[in-house]
């Protein structure tokens, strides 16, 4: 027998230090893996719940409401939602999307002017509803309202409503 060549013994030394370093790679990303894939499946059975399922009453109820209805409903929604809060946040634009299109906004859009077109268009809004709320609920809080009101402006945007 033969002894093993210098090529050799690098091989296997490179393959002895290549699983060194992926076995505490990968004891930390199998266990995030799952969690993240359980976190999804619950948002996403929510999801299919509460927005996808045509039996299920919407989360804004079962009358026309206002946008700004649909705001409350968008940030209600989006705390109540299990899983990630990336996941959540993510789809608080389309519930609010879904509430607005039950009817027609344009009379409402019209009326606002061009507040909409601002960056801080439905602010004041947000400022009361975060009222005494501190830590991270206030925060998850205060980014639904801030998405669900980009959405309601980019709704009445894509209106294309002539100048006031």
């Amino acid at each position: 027998m033969s002894a093993p060549s210098p090529d050799h013994k690098k091989k296997v030394a490179f393959a002895g230090l290549v699983a060194l370093l992926l076995l505490p790679l990968l004891a930390i990303t199998i266990p995030y893996y799952r969690s993240v894939k359980t976190e999804y499946e619950a948002f996403h059975a929510y999801v299919a719940q509460t927005l996808d399922d045509p039996q299920a009453v919407p989360p804004w109820g079962t009358e026309t409401p206002s946008p700004e209805a649909c705001v409350a409903a968008a940030i209600t929604w989006g705390e109540a939602c299990p899983g990630a809060r990336e996941f959540c946040k993510g789809s608080v634009p389309e519930v609010v999307r879904r509430c607005l299109e039950v009817s027609d906004r344009t009379a409402w859009c019209s009326a606002q002017g061009q507040a909409w077109m601002t960056g801080r268009f439905g602010y004041h809004d947000c400022e009361k509803r975060l009222e005494g709320m501190e830590g991270q609920a206030r925060r998850r809080r205060e980014s639904y309202c801030a998405y669900s009101w980009a959405k309601v402006g980019r709704h009445c945007a894509a209106l294309d409503l002539p100048a006031p």
